[in-house]
């Protein structure tokens, strides 16, 4: 049989799957069988094919799954119908009779294994998500680790790639996110934007699909919030207006705060939805289009009663606060790491058939500062900057209203942007900034101190990758340019090491701090491998150098 070479690229929601081992089987003989209905004798009366009785109506070597899908002796059928038959069987756990119709002999499954390309013992995808094989050409069946069939594929000698997404399997749907570059994006397909970042989705069905009305279920997760749709809409909360305490931790008869509940409320909805927008198409025999403007927000607010509290009898008002940000003692970064996605779900409104679309993960990063004066090396106060960004050689300073252009950074008015100081987390498109918390878990706990040593760091949330930001400090109109990563807050390029035990909310991996001199224009440089790898490097070089002398001389 002739074989073809395949490249496969596998994603979940669009984020490449790394380390994860798929498979490709054959089944161009039991396709064949399906299609031209050219079942033998032999396979109509094996113990396989009967034992189809079991689950499905069989009559004379005819198999009927539904109303839409017959096969058998004598039965032919589109390709589509015919790919449709294979999928159901396998998904109905009818592997081994698609095996059994597709052997050539009793013991020769046509299976193969993808490799990390150019290496051919390791079977699993690369960081990239990548993988390849050389397998026959025909129908193929992609299937996940878990041994589900992704995607069905006839396979030619012309075949070089295949695409498939766990998560995303439909193809009369498609979404895409079109304005954001490229530079944004992470090797494991994360999108980092900034907090009030416009998003722009292009929704695509397909008018296979259309052949009655549909309706489209659009579903953000809680801080993505929908600020146009292209179509009329409808909007449904997910979250009533009254809502019964006793489903959310209040017992009958002990007491509970209305925090505690709030928080239980916000852990149930935080990583699903709280609105559905809904869009009704019509019926049609062209593609549909839609088009949606989006922005992650660091806070969502809801208004709710609470009702059933117990020894409260009258309904409790409380605001649901989804926030992206508040800062934890366990998590300092609040789950700006989590990502964010927006489910559609298009339901034919005849058949109740629905087809499904994951959005990549959405989510932005953020940058830590401690000041220092770099004279005196001792921790600095009072140090104020405004934020600001470079975007095509056109500077921008950060406001309560955005971001602004602006000509020159000589003489600004102070009151139209906004001002970045010591003990405060600074949030892209949040009112009011947060107080940087004191960490009350070590052991020599001292409030006044640590909130004197916090006025010494400047915390920044909600930036994006790939932009290039600075601060600016206007007394001694010095620039500090710095750019962020999806790992800048657990990360810091540039630490001071002498000063890191003394940062209270420090950790090493989870929440770092870049040195910043308030005496100079530039971001100190403590390099981790400059300050503690090449002195090592360098000591281990000197005794194999001393070592090999004494070797020489002996």
């Amino acid at each position: 049989m002739e074989k073809a070479t395949i490249t496969l690229s596998a994603t979940s929601s669009g984020t490449p799957i790394t380390g994860a081992s798929f498979r490709a089987e054959n089944f161009q003989i039991v396709y064949e069988k399906i299609k031209n209905g050219s079942f033998t004798k032999e396979d109509i009366d094996s113990s396989r094919f009967i034992g189809l009785k079991n689950q499905y109506d069989v009559k004379n070597g005819v198999v009927t799954l539904s109303n839409e899908l017959t096969f058998g002796r004598g039965i032919r059928n589109t390709s589509q119908k015919s790919q449709g038959i294979i999928e159901s069987l396998y998904n109905s756990k009818q592997i081994d009779f698609l095996q059994t119709m597709n052997e050539d002999s009793l013991n020769s499954p046509l299976i193969f294994k993808f490799h990390t390309p150019g290496i051919a013992g390791r079977f699993y995808t690369n960081d990239s998500g990548k993988a390849e094989a050389t397998v026959d050409v025909g129908m193929t069946a992609i299937l996940s680790p878990s041994n589900q069939l992704i995607k069905l594929v006839d396979v030619t000698k012309e075949t070089k790639a295949i695409s498939v997404d766990t998560i995303n399997q439909d193809s009369e749907i498609k979404v895409a996110l079109t304005n954001v570059p490229r530079t944004e994006v992470t090797k494991d397909g994360y999108t980092i934007v900034e907090y009030g970042e416009r998003l722009d989705y292009q929704v695509t069905i397909k008018k296979e699909f259309l052949n009655s009305s549909t309706t489209l279920h659009i579903q953000p997760n809680p801080n993505i919030v929908i600020d146009k749709i292209s179509q009329p809409f409808t909007i449904k909360s997910n979250i009533p207006k009254e809502l019964d305490a006793t489903q959310f931790g209040a017992e009958s008869g002990e007491m509970i705060t209305l925090n505690g509940v709030s928080d239980n409320i916000i852990q149930s909805f935080s990583r699903t939805y709280i609105n559905t927008y809904e869009v009704t198409i019509p019926e049609s025999n062209k593609d549909f289009q839609l088009n949606i403007t989006a922005h992650l927000a660091p806070s969502v607010t809801l208004e709710r009663e609470l009702t059933n509290l117990p020894q409260i009898a009258t309904p409790q008002k409380v605001t649901l606060d989804f926030s992206d940000v508040t800062p934890t003692v366990n998590k300092p970064n609040g789950t700006i790491s989590q990502g964010k996605v927006i489910n559609f779900i298009a339901e034919n409104d005849k058949t109740g058939d629905n087809i499904n679309y994951q959005t990549s993960n959405i989510r932005t990063t953020g940058i830590n500062f401690v000041t220092i004066n770099a004279e005196t090396n001792v921790l600095a106060t009072d140090a104020n900057y405004f934020l600001g960004k470079i975007v095509s050689g056109e500077k921008y300073l950060y406001s309560s209203s955005g971001w602004k252009k602006v000509s020159t950074l000589k003489n600004i008015n102070d009151s139209s942007y906004t001002k970045i100081s010591g003990g405060k987390i600074q949030v892209l498109n949040l009112e009011n900034s947060l107080e940087i918390p004191l960490n009350t878990a070590i052991w020599s706990f001292n409030a006044k101190e640590q909130n004197k040593i916090n006025e010494s760091l400047i915390e920044i949330r909600g930036l994006a990758k790939g932009v290039q930001y600075f601060l600016y400090e206007p007394v001694q109109e010095k620039i500090k340019q710095f750019k962020v990563s999806e790992d800048s807050l657990k990360r810091a390029e540039n630490q001071s090491f002498t000063f890191n035990g003394k940062i209270p909310g420090y950790s090493a991996g989870i929440q770092e701090y870049n040195a910043i001199s308030v005496n100079s224009n530039k971001i100190i440089s403590y390099s981790f491998f400059t300050k503690i790898i090449l002195p090592i490097l360098l000591f281990v070089l000197l005794i194999i150098i001393i070592t090999a002398l004494f070797l020489w001389k002996g």
